[in-house]
């Protein structure tokens, strides 16, 4: 998926697709069931990788020629550092959830 948004964004239109991927990640979060949750992670992926490739393209084509690599080393970093809180808020969320809301049907 990542390389036919990497080939499609080096055609152009760079933005609509950044929002596609960003809108087909915001619908993931409507179903309940697991077949519902199972095709929601399959659409939270496919517009994970329709976005990513262009948003790196873009972020480096706004860069300076000269500071390119300073560019690609800061969007690595925020991309690892919001991989690190968002699974820190994750795990704290899953854990109150579980000893605090024992009426969801989690058990420990």
């Amino acid at each position: 998926m990542v390389g036919l948004a990497a080939n499609a964004s080096a055609r152009g239109k760079q933005e609509l697709r950044c929002a596609l991927g960003v809108l087909s990640r915001s619908l993931a979060g409507l179903t309940v069931y697991h077949y519902g949750v199972m095709s929601a992670l399959a659409l939270f992926g496919v517009g994970l990788g329709m976005f990513i490739a262009p948003n790196n393209s873009a972020t480096i084509a706004a860069a300076p020629g000269t500071r390119t690599g300073e560019a690609g080393g800061m969007l690595n970093l925020m991309r690892a550092l919001g991989c690190a809180i968002g699974i820190a808020t994750a795990s704290v969320t899953f854990s109150w959830r579980r000893t605090c809301l024992p009426e969801t049907g989690i058990r420990p």
